[in-house]
């Protein structure tokens, strides 16, 4: 059995051309470094790609996204993936080769508040299936160790 899988692109901002290109502005890689905590970020966007099997052909399921909260994990967005986007699976332009079906998702939080070190999680729900879509792990910056020496 296949089962479905995607990944996240965690910046600062993604924005889409007139020309249809999609720029991703400030990546970050596997951490995200900060001077102090709270702290308020201006922007910061989740950039996320899901492949679903066509075996799953109607499941619906939902899309959350964790940050270390004041008082542990918090949940800042959930919002259910629609059953209905498997209509496009039968129309004539879909790839008949394809074995997936690929839905993408940008999510712009501003402004973007963390109260603390911790990791910001990414995840896709499918009844009580759990996938993983990405993670951030979010840091306090030692400065002493970037501060310049005489």
């Amino acid at each position: 059995m296949t089962f479905p899988y995607g990944i996240t692109t965690f910046c600062d901002d993604f924005r889409t051309e007139d020309n249809g290109k999609h720029l991703i502005i400030g990546v970050y890689d596997d951490t995200m470094l900060l001077p102090k905590f709270p702290i308020t970020v201006p922007q910061f966007a989740f950039v996320i790609k899901l492949l679903e099997p066509l075996s799953m052909k109607g499941e619906g399921g939902s899309l959350k996204i964790f940050v270390p909260g004041e008082t542990g994990v918090e949940t800042i967005f959930d919002v259910e993936i629609e059953s209905s986007r498997w209509e496009q699976v039968e129309k004539d332009d879909f790839d008949k080769e394809a074995s997936y079906l690929g839905s993408n998702y940008v999510i712009k939080v501003a402004p973007f508040r963390l109260h603390g070190p911790g990791y910001i999680r990414v995840r896709a729900y499918f009844g009580e299936d759990e996938v993983k879509l990405g993670s951030l792990k979010v840091s306090l910056r030692d400065i002493l160790a970037h501060e310049p020496t005489d």
